[in-house]
């Protein structure tokens, strides 16, 4: 089987979701890693107004055992550590990282969805 170029060229997106589902350009993926992180920001920055809320009061008032704030406590802090710091300096270093050293992208272009799915 002859592989030619003419099966790697994509054409324009109709809308913006196929855009961003299904395009191979690292500022893209970049994009969707810091759009998901920030979501899990705003998830993390949730667990942690209810923490506040619990060490408002001396009294167990927002939780009702204290088993249950160590829980949001640690996945608060799995939240902002594993699903928001790390997904943001990851898109951020697939944004830019190409852009500085003057290379199109990453990898082979029917590689790149592969890194955000």
């Amino acid at each position: 089987m002859q592989i030619t170029d003419n099966q790697f060229i994509q054409e324009p997106p109709q809308d913006w979701r196929t855009y961003f589902t299904f395009c191979t350009d690292h500022k893209v993926i970049g994009i969707q890693y810091m759009v998901t992180s920030f979501v899990l920001y705003l998830v993390g920055g949730f667990l942690a107004m209810l923490i506040r809320a619990e060490l408002l009061t001396p009294d167990s008032d927002v939780f009702p055992e204290p088993g249950v704030y160590n829980g949001v406590f640690t996945i608060h802090a799995t939240i902002m550590i594993f699903l928001w710091l790390i997904p943001m300096l990851a898109g951020f270093a697939n944004y830019l990282i190409p852009l500085m050293i003057g290379r199109g992208t990453w990898l082979s272009p029917a590689s790149m969805p592969l890194l955000f799915g």
